[in-house]
């Protein structure tokens, strides 16, 4: 997706950074950024992970009603 994005740019660091996951995790195994996973999840629904951490954590709006009520 990053490579999409980036239309042919590199930018300063000749393309490395595409070339990282979500959070810019380089290494398989490892978990990085909790925040970039759940915003991750925000824009793409469906990226599981991402989803979970969401589930984990309190709504900071009303599930109920509206949030101005």
């Amino acid at each position: 997706m990053r490579l999409a994005l980036a239309a042919g740019r590199t930018g300063s660091d000749e393309g490395a950074s595409l070339e990282l996951g979500v959070g810019g995790a380089g290494r398989h195994g490892s978990l990085k950024c909790l925040h970039a996973h759940a915003a991750y999840a925000l824009a793409n629904p469906g990226y599981l992970l991402g989803e979970r951490i969401l589930a984990e954590i309190e709504s900071l709006w009303p599930r109920d009603r509206c949030c101005t009520a």
